[in-house]
């Protein structure tokens, strides 16, 4: 008998992709200086929750990283800049969120890099959407109209739930 024995890490094509997701983030929270701190200790917590496939980790810093956005924004990076910003830290979180899966169910070793590189296509998608609902809504309330933002809020959050969904 051999011993062969099923390593549950996350594969890594995961790794890259939250850390290059996770990047753009840190970039939009060095737009107000000390923000970028937190952001960049969320993404290498990030990364090595999803190197060790360590879920909590991992968790704690896409929630530092998310953040030192929020933190940008609150210092004064442009709204764009902490809405792409903040839609980076998700998708980096949920990337990497998908490889722990990912490692439990096939192993590290396995040929991953097309089901993580689908993964993050899908997360990216879904978040550009955001951000561009978002910013639209950003545009129509500082323009005065705030009742076509609201209603414009409200069908984002529909077609969020439907996707969530699908």
């Amino acid at each position: 008998m051999s011993d062969v024995t099923f390593d549950d890490r996350s594969p890594s094509p995961g790794v890259s992709a939250t850390v290059g997701v996770g990047a753009i983030a840190v970039v939009a929270a060095a737009f107000a200086g000390s923000a970028v701190a937190v952001a960049g200790a969320g993404i290498v917590l990030m990364a090595v929750g999803v190197q060790g496939g360590r879920r909590s980790l991992h968790t704690i810093g896409g929630v530092l990283c998310f953040g030192g956005v929020v933190l940008a924004g609150a210092l004064g990076a442009a709204p764009g800049v902490a809405l792409v910003g903040a839609a980076a830290s998700v998708v980096a979180w949920d990337v990497g969120d998908h490889a722990i899966g990912l490692g439990g169910q096939v192993g590290r070793d396995a040929r991953a890099r097309r089901n993580v590189l689908e993964h993050l296509g899908i997360s990216a998608g879904a978040a550009a959407s955001v951000v561009v609902i978002s910013g639209l809504s950003y545009a129509l309330a500082r323009r005065g109209n705030p009742g076509a933002a609201a209603g414009l809020i409200g069908a984002a959050v529909g077609l969020f739930a439907i996707l969530l969904d699908w």
